[in-house]
């Protein structure tokens, strides 16, 4: 049976001593499994049109297997930030470096993305990371970050965001163990609708086919005014203190969540419906000590509110 397009496919091979995945197949998930035991995660197509998956002729592999050390990917993490932001870069191999390690050159396409010249795999290691410097963009950019040695070459793609008047933006602590997306929703791709109430706001994103939602509330009976909010819990068991829950089909789904949220502007024009003039704040949000931390940065200006409470008022 031939996977649906943007399924993960499962490969069983027998033993495979290396495997060569052109780059044009890099798109969803291909998971190949070795039956000695080990398992390698690679991005590759997985629909109809791949000719890995119909009937067509698979590409053809090298007659010889590559020698260790070779240069298997360059990532990010995380995949998009706000201009200014630090990223970290990673750097893999095909198998451990060889004894004084291989020294890997890199570039960046973009002026509004720095990374260094080179970087150097340890002998014996299979990856390195290095630092990547983002700078402000007027427009959101889209970067291309270059890695090769020893006449391989492989890249991977940036995205630095701009200041806009409405946007969301969340992203997981950079974490070089891992893959991190950076998730940007603007509109009118995204749809965004704000409920405000008493001493709390809530902003619902939808997609068109799922939706994000973040919600900030200040202790009981407190207006929502710009200051620093820490020790925010659940919005559902925030109690008398801040309140911060943030949800969505893509991020780690928990039942109680704590964090601390930031604002640093907030203006409403009250009425029927109402509209938040402007709206910005920050947040941390972790579902226990062993979740990494999630971050985010809201910022709305000139939407309609649905509802208005005695603490929307200024």
């Amino acid at each position: 049976m031939i996977p649906a397009a943007n399924e993960p496919c499962i490969v069983e091979l027998g033993r495979v001593d290396w495997l060569a995945v052109p780059l044009g197949f890099l798109r969803s998930t291909l998971v190949v499994r070795f039956l000695l035991g080990l398992s390698l995660l690679l991005s590759a197509a997985c629909n109809s049109r791949n000719p890995l998956f119909d009937n067509a002729a698979a590409p053809t592999a090298p007659t010889a297997p590559p020698s260790s050390g070779v240069l298997f990917g360059v990532s990010v993490t995380p995949t998009g930030v706000m201009g200014g932001t630090p990223v970290t870069g990673i750097v893999d191999l095909l198998g451990p470096a060889p004894t004084g390690g291989l020294v890997v050159s890199l570039s960046s396409s973009s002026a509004a993305v720095t990374v260094p010249a080179t970087v150097t795999v340890p002998g014996g290691a299979e990856r390195a990371t290095f630092a990547v410097v983002t700078r402000s963009v007027g427009t959101d950019t889209d970067a291309s970050i270059s890695a090769a040695a020893s006449g391989h070459t492989v890249q991977t793609r940036l995205g630095i965001w701009s200041e806009q008047p409405t946007y969301l933006n969340l992203w997981y602590e950079p974490n070089a163990s891992s893959y991190v997306i950076g998730q940007r929703y603007t509109p009118p791709a995204q749809t965004f609708s704000v409920s405000c109430y008493a001493g709390g706001i809530r902003v619902s994103v939808f997609t068109g086919i799922s939706t994000t939602e973040v919600t900030l509330e200040t202790p009981r009976g407190t207006p929502m005014r710009p200051g620093t909010y820490e020790n925010a819990r659940s919005t559902s068991d925030s109690g008398a203190g801040p309140g911060l829950s943030v949800g969505g089909p893509e991020l780690n789904s928990c039942a109680n969540q704590s964090g601390r949220f930031v604002v640093h502007d907030v203006q409403y024009v009250v009425g029927f419906p109402g509209t938040v003039h402007s709206f910005i704040a920050t947040f941390e949000r972790t579902c226990s000590a062993n979740t990494r931390l999630l971050r985010g940065e809201l910022r709305l200006r000139d939407l309609p509110s649905g509802s208005f409470g005695p603490g929307c008022t200024q």
